[in-house]
């Protein structure tokens, strides 16, 4: 089985759970088909904000219906979840060397808020890909619905495309991208992103690159 994929993406968290159970009564996440359910539902419960009370509470619930009356059973099959759960909880990595980080910009604040951040990509993504994004997500956001009409067509120019920046002597930088007005999306790789967590409040620090004066 293939890492970092996705094999069941129409699937909601509390069909993944029972799933982890091999749709039966096995051990939670025992075989690889099982754990591969199992994670998925970790991810999606995770960006549902989804708690472990309410993972466990479903589980129990799930168990009764299939026939566990004893509540010593129950408790054992739902102490696997705990454990599998913290397991995939713990802390990983929390920092990138390089990534792309894409933001929305504002020329008349200097102010940073994190609700400003878009997205968080792999720094290997390539910048065309990554202009084609911020394009597509400037006019999403941004335009009319008669104008997501209006420049839908090859046809009609779009008057915010994605932008490569340029160094200080004019060679085009794909890794800094920016477009649109006031506000603008900047997307651009920046080094050491950090994320942090203190009184359950995310941060996230980074360091931007200096291309400005680089020479090929």
């Amino acid at each position: 089985m293939k890492k970092n994929k996705i094999f069941y993406p129409d699937s909601d968290w509390k069909h993944l759970l029972k799933g982890g159970f091999c749709f039966g009564l096995s051990h939670f996440a025992c075989h690889p088909l099982d754990k591969q359910r199992a994670v998925e539902m970790f991810y999606k419960t995770k960006v549902n904000n989804v708690s472990l009370k309410e993972i466990l509470k479903e589980a129990k619930a799930y168990l009764k219906s299939k026939g566990y009356d004893s509540n010593a059973d129950i408790a054992e099959k739902v102490k696997e979840i705990e454990e599998f759960y913290k397991e995939m909880d713990k802390p990983k990595a929390n920092i990138k060397k390089r990534a792309w980080l894409i933001t929305w910009e504002n020329k008349d604040s200097k102010s940073f808020d994190h609700n400003n951040i878009i997205a968080i990509r792999d720094a290997r993504v390539s910048g065309e890909k990554i202009a084609d994004f911020v394009s597509l997500h400037y006019a999403a956001t941004k335009y009319s619905l008669t104008n997501k009409f209006r420049f839908s067509s090859k046809v009609t120019p779009n008057p915010y495309p994605a932008i490569f920046s340029k160094t200080d002597k004019g060679i085009s930088y794909d890794g800094d991208i920016t477009c649109g007005d006031n506000p603008y999306i900047h997307a651009r790789v920046v080094k050491n992103l950090k994320m942090s967590y203190k009184d359950n409040v995310e941060k996230l620090d980074w360091e931007e690159v200096d291309y400005k004066s680089w020479d090929w």
